[in-house]
């Protein structure tokens, strides 16, 4: 007899729901686990038995091993005191609980085969190591685990003493979280004790940019919680405690919500030339390497993200009215010139906050469709920080880009005023002014339709005059259908009205 094999979850699926699915496995009996045993005095159980047996043998000469349906089995809720239950159980209830709940749970891996122990303990080494680097302790580990591993296992295992481990515990301290912190030294303090410390560069710039917002070092250190005098020395040192870090961390960002008002405090920094927070973001704050102010010489997300709210109608003059940097700066920039590198990080909220809305700079606006830069919507979806980027919208055929490959979709799109003109290829443009001509719309309509220019004016003399470089009458069109598909190679849709 040929050995039966395990079949696959998608295998086990299709043969459950599709092949044998006229024959639906029956509920779970509520009041016997044992349904063989309890199947001559139970009628439920009577019946789940007889189909396991039926899927068993159509199963069988499927070639498959059939396994009986586990029945729902929640895990218990853990310890309230926060302990082990593999050396709590003996105290208490929960313990005891979550104990039996683990020996079922092995019991299911040992019919479907599945090893209870884990022998390559690289991965998790490496792991644990790079927690300890993060600032936690062993006992931060096992509390981190919500008592599913004890503080000795932990301790034994980072000391070598264990060379295997359960499944549940290999699985649940890969499953701790990496705290995104910088990586922590042991700093000995004036009693020579070693103490948890990260780098300083964090936790100064926080401090100097609350001072440049109105909030001197007293009043941060009564809101922390902490001396004066050792907040005072956190602005200056190169080293901080980790809990002191911790604390600056999340107190900054309610600092920098509103100003402090000692204006005092915000003069006496900014004559110490200290860095304001907008030039940070919380992925470089913390990185000593990183410069706010060397020089970037093709920051491509700010160009694009400058020249889309340009051909939205937002200036220099308004941008630079938002961030607080002359206007002649913002041109440069906007031109292709080089930036420094917190530019990005004070344009980019600017920018998400106006590539929704229509500005009122006709010049600007004007100016970027002349030189073809793509509007904001060209860059959904898009990286505009990746330097091969490319927006959609209509770009020669040079190998980069999109190509003459016509989008239906886009077509429907921007006959329903989601697509500007700026952002449709030259064949979508055409058959979309040629489809709109047909339902009688005007020159004007359709340039404020496809937001053709912010001035309707130049709006439809755009259009008049795209119409006749490409031969496209106006209303009653004398151009038939047959001739422009043949002439364009596409699909028209959409009745004349």
């Amino acid at each position: 007899m040929s050995k039966l094999l395990d079949p696959d979850e998608e295998t086990r699926a299709k043969l459950l729901n599709v092949v044998y699915g006229h024959d639906q496995q029956p509920p779970f009996c509520p009041d016997h686990v044992d349904t063989q045993t309890n199947r001559r005095s139970c009628a439920t159980c009577n019946t789940f038995h007889k189909w396991y047996r039926r899927m068993r043998m159509r199963f069988d000469r499927q070639g498959f091993r059939f396994l009986k349906p586990e029945r729902p089995d929640p895990k218990p809720p853990a310890c309230p005191q926060g302990r082990s239950f593999s050396t709590h159980y003996h105290e208490c209830d929960a313990c005891v609980q979550l104990k039996r709940w683990d020996e079922r749970q092995y019991s299911k891996g040992r019919r479907r085969g599945q090893l209870r122990s884990v022998h390559d303990l690289a991965p998790l080494l490496e792991r644990l190591d790079l927690l300890e680097r993060r600032g936690m302790i062993n006992a931060d580990m096992a509390a981190a685990t919500k008592g599913a591993v004890s503080f000795d296992a932990v301790r034994e295992l980072r000391a070598g003493r264990r060379t295997q481990v359960f499944g549940r515990t290999y699985r649940a301290l890969m499953s701790i979280p990496i705290p995104d912190r910088p990586d922590v030294m042991f700093v000995p303090d004036a009693a020579g004790s070693l103490v948890r410390s990260v780098d300083g560069t964090g936790t100064r710039r926080r401090l100097h940019a609350a001072r440049l917002n109105g909030w001197p070092i007293h009043v941060q250190a009564a809101r922390l919680g902490w001396p004066k005098g050792t907040v005072r020395n956190w602005a200056h040192a190169d080293s901080v405690p980790l809990d002191g870090a911790d604390a600056v961390a999340m107190l900054y960002p309610a600092l920098m919500r509103e100003h402090g008002g000692n204006t005092h405090t915000a003069s006496l920094a900014r004559t110490e030339g200290r860095v304001p927070g907008r030039f940070f973001s919380e992925a470089n704050i913390d990185d000593p390497r990183y410069d706010p102010f060397v020089m970037v010489e093709k920051p491509w997300g700010l160009r694009r993200r400058l020249r889309g709210m340009a051909w939205l109608g937002h200036g220099p003059e308004e941008i630079a009215a938002e961030i607080d940097e002359p206007a002649s700066l913002i041109r440069v920039w906007m031109l292709g010139g080089p930036a420094p590198a917190y530019a990005n990080y004070v344009v980019t909220p600017v920018y998400e906050r106006l590539s929704f809305t229509q500005g009122d700079n006709t010049e600007a606006a004007d100016l970027a469709r002349h030189m073809g830069w793509a509007s904001p919507l060209a860059w959904d979806d898009i990286d505009m920080d990746k330097a091969s980027s490319q927006p959609r919208v209509n770009l020669p055929s040079n190998g980069s880009g999109r190509t003459s490959h016509v989008l239906t979709s886009t077509v429907f799109d921007a006959l329903d005023g989601k697509i500007p003109a700026a952002d449709l290829l030259h064949a979508e443009k055409a058959t979309v002014v040629w489809t709109l001509h047909r339902r009688g719309w005007s020159d004007r309509r359709i340039g404020a339709w496809l937001r053709w220019s912010v001035d309707l004016d130049r709006a439809r003399a755009a259009v008049a005059k795209f119409r006749e470089r490409e031969g496209i009458s106006g209303f009653g069109a004398t151009t038939s259908e047959s001739a422009w598909e043949s002439k364009h190679g596409l699909i028209l849709f959409g009745a004349a009205a």
